[in-house]
């Protein structure tokens, strides 16, 4: 399912990270190349027109992620699942926090097999995330999210 968000574009984000059955789908840079994933112009539109949000525990010691509220009021989530680095899990606690991490579209050629991938991270006590675009190895597993344009 995809989420008009109300962006300038009218590119549609999907409304969760893609799933194998019923499990979020990790895979390595050269796997979610295959996939409609985001571009890097496509992620900064979300970040300039859209209102983000936190999620916290009661507590507000374990980050859960962030909503992405559009200029239309619309809303998708970006929970924190981390990667998977040889098959372990990095960057997500016990109690499902920890940081988000997913693939974004990148056609710079390196000669160190890293590829731009979007973190959000807690800054700590501000309570507020932040959100950069990072690089990480093309071999580790990361989630995906699907984007989509409509036809002006």
């Amino acid at each position: 399912m995809f989420v008009d968000l109300g962006l300038p574009s009218g590119t549609l984000w999907s409304a969760d990270y893609e799933k194998s059955e019923d499990d979020i789908l990790f895979v390595p840079y050269i796997r979610a190349q295959e996939f409609d994933i985001p571009t890097e112009e496509q992620w900064n539109e979300l970040v300039e027109h859209c209102r983000w949000q936190g999620n916290y525990s009661s507590t507000g010691m374990t980050f859960y992620g962030v909503t992405c509220i559009g200029p239309n009021g619309n809303s998708i989530e970006f929970c924190s699942k981390g990667y998977l680095k040889d098959e372990k899990q990095v960057g997500n606690i016990n109690y499902g926090g920890g940081e988000v991490y997913f693939w974004i579209h990148d056609e710079e050629e390196n000669d160190t097999h890293e590829k731009k991938v979007i973190s959000i991270k807690d800054k700590g006590l501000e309570r507020e995330p932040s959100n950069e675009l990072i690089q990480l190895f093309s071999g580790y597993k990361c989630p995906i999210r699907l984007v989509k344009t409509q036809k002006q």
